[in-house]
This record gives structure tokens, C-alpha cells and sequence, in this order.
């Protein structure tokens, strides 16, 4: 999307504002100015999915990075539940980064409401937005290594 484009949706279009507030509220993007978050909607999609319906398979190639707008996901491998995350959460994360495969099923534990970040788009992102590109991946580490400490400590 071009700049001025961009720019006349953050000062007219206040749906446009909201979505951008609600993105800036999840931990991975809530560094990003209000034009780089603007720009993340731009390369988003949307996608609505059914209680019970499968988003991705555990072995799937992770391609796809995911935003609960409404509704709720749960995770399971091999049958039993790993985790439950609601509105507001996020994950696939590290498919921004690399396309290693699913670890988990996930499945729409409510009628649930995603918002998609495919790889592809976002290193084009990544290439015009250099500096957001840093924020939101020196986000990403810094999840990673609470993870890997919490393991640690709980000898996982």
C-alpha cells in the first residue's frame, strides 16, 4: 500500500484506527508506530472459523502467523490439550521466521475470528520496514528465551 495512501486511512478511517490500536495491544506488534502497524493490516487477512474447525495440523509446514481478533483456539498433540489461547492472544509465530512444521493441531475452540500473517508477506515487510522488522523479531527472542529459561527451571 502506498504511503499516502496509508496515511489518509490513519487520519479518516477510524475503523482503520481501531484495528491498529487492537494490533499495537498484542505483545509482538505493540512496539510498531501506528503507520507500521497500519502497514501489518495491509498485508493481513481475515479469516472466520467454526467451533470445532481444524486451523492447522500438527506436522503442517508453518507458513502462517496468527492474531485472535475474537473467539478462542485450543492446541493439542496427540489428542490431549496443550493449550487454550483467547481474544487478543497469538500464535504461530515462529513460522515469521522459519517454515519448520507444526508441533501441535490447532482447532477453533469457539466460532473464532484470525487474523493471518503468511511468511511471504511479511518479509516483504520486513524489507520495506527494516526497523520494524527488528522490533517485532527482537520481540519474538525475547519470548523465546523466557521460554527456553522456563523450561529450564521446570526441567522440561
Amino acid at each position: 500500500m502506498k504511503i499516502k495512501s496509508l496515511l489518509e486511512r490513519l487520519f479518516i478511517d477510524s475503523e482503520f484506527k481501531q484495528e491498529i490500536q487492537f494490533l499495537k495491544k498484542i505483545p509482538l506488534f505493540s512496539a510498531l508506530s501506528d503507520r507500521e502497524a497500519g502497514e501489518v493490516l495491509t498485508i493481513a487477512n481475515r479469516k472466520h472459523y467454526s467451533q470445532g474447525e481444524i486451523v492447522f495440523n500438527e506436522g503442517d509446514a508453518g507458513k502462517v502467523f496468527y492474531c485472535i481478533l475474537s473467539g478462542a483456539i485450543k492446541g493439542t498433540r496427540q489428542g490431549k490439550e496443550q493449550f487454550r489461547i483467547q481474544a487478543g492472544g497469538y500464535f504461530g509465530e515462529m513460522a515469521l521466521i522459519a517454515e519448520i512444521k507444526r508441533s501441535v493441531t490447532v482447532e477453533a475452540a469457539a466460532d473464532t475470528e484470525l487474523l493471518l500473517i503468511y511468511k511471504v508477506k511479511f518479509d516483504g515487510f520486513l524489507q520495506d520496514n527494516p526497523s520494524a522488522g527488528v522490533k517485532v523479531l527482537h520481540h519474538i527472542a525475547e519470548e523465546y528465551i523466557y521460554r527456553l529459561r522456563e523450561k529450564d527451571e521446570h526441567g522440561i
